[in-house]
């Protein structure tokens, strides 16, 4: 295979987490390169639309220490894959754990934290974590972390694991971050919902300058409800082909929102047990087309359309293979979806 199409899978598999289906034609690699060095964006573009775009919920297997696993989990929340890299958030040992996935296994680096404390380097509560490669820097990943009841967003060198810099200021009023929930970011913007405030703010991620922020506390378009005391509890959020897409965890639905300027454009889902309704919606991912749901109140994965169209659902509560206690974030990496099972203490990954 030539060195582009090693490149290109790799930066592919950053950025959706899945391998290109390119086949072993000579041909095709020589018109691939020559776009690679002319247009190389366009060719992202190409490659996107040939990537296998759906999750069937057909159960891998589970990674925890219950199943004898190298990963050992305590309510994992939140997880982010990034080429071989999968960083875990560990809830209520205030935790932060980095995995690299080497010869066939994964393989521990290191963790961050451990106990509740608000020293740099510690967490109160940790509750998401992205893996960002900064495009100015790209031979130093970094891991952002948000760090909820420290109510702050402090940043570390992925490579090994040392504080960087944070950005907190505790206040209700704009630009002040009131119980950070989640992150996500597009280009130099991150957007942090504050489930406090009931609010999407917007920080430049390198400097965390203020930019704007939208959202209030209710149950109409651009506003939301999510517990401000207690944990756990989160509307995640995902950033997919110029929108917005965010969990409304106790209005039981998905709002969505052009991240440039904070305009509603549409909402779904209702609440209740049936297939297509939700129930305490957590975590959320988009790939191409589909939208996959954790719902803590049905202790499932539900999918729809971008549009909000109910397609299928996997899992059920209980402990078992294909069963949850609260599923919450979840990845891709290489076709399969990665789930944390938070209240079951592991990993599960389905295809």
């Amino acid at each position: 295979m030539s060195g582009i199409i090693k490149f290109f899978k790799k930066a592919l598999h950053d950025r959706k987490g899945r391998e290109l289906p390119f086949q072993e034609d000579k041909a095709i690699f020589a018109l691939v390169q020559e776009i690679a060095r002319v247009f190389p964006s366009v060719l992202l573009d190409i490659v996107l639309a040939y990537v296998p775009n759906s999750i069937e919920g057909q159960y891998i297997q589970s990674l925890s220490k219950s199943y004898g696993t190298e990963i050992i989990l305590d309510t994992p929340t939140s997880l982010c894959i990034s080429g071989d890299y999968l960083a875990i958030v560990e809830l209520s040992v205030h935790r932060i754990q980095l995995w690299q996935f080497k010869n066939d296994q994964w393989v521990f680096r290191y963790h961050i934290g451990g106990k509740r404390a608000n020293a740099v380097g510690h967490f109160f509560y940790p509750t998401d974590v992205i893996i960002h490669t900064p495009p100015h820097n790209s031979h130093n990943p970094e891991l952002i972390v948000c760090d909820s009841w420290n109510q702050r967003i402090q940043v570390f060198n992925m490579n090994d694991g040392k504080f960087n810099r944070m950005w907190s200021q505790s206040k209700a009023k704009p630009g002040r971050l009131n119980i950070p929930g989640s992150i996500t970011i597009l280009g130099e913007e991150i957007y942090i919902y504050e489930r406090a405030s009931y609010r999407i703010s917007v920080f430049n991620v390198r400097t965390g300058k203020y930019l704007r922020s939208w959202g209030s506390k209710g149950h109409r378009h651009n506003e939301f409800a999510s517990s401000d005391v207690g944990i756990p509890g989160e509307n995640y959020m995902y950033v997919s082909k110029g929108e917005l897409f965010i969990t409304d965890e106790y209005n039981h639905r998905v709002q969505v929102f052009d991240p440039k300027n904070g305009n509603f454009l549409r909402e779904f889902g209702t609440y209740g047990y049936d297939d297509g309704l939700l129930s305490e919606p957590v975590g959320i991912i988009v790939i191409d087309n589909e939208v996959y749901i954790s719902e803590w109140g049905n202790h499932r994965i539900s999918v729809f359309s971008r549009e909000g169209k109910y397609i299928r659902k996997f899992g059920s509560f209980g402990e078992q293979d294909n069963q949850f206690n609260c599923p919450s974030g979840m990845a891709v990496m290489s076709g399969e979806l990665a789930v944390a099972d938070m209240n079951n203490n592991r990993m599960q990954i389905f295809r």
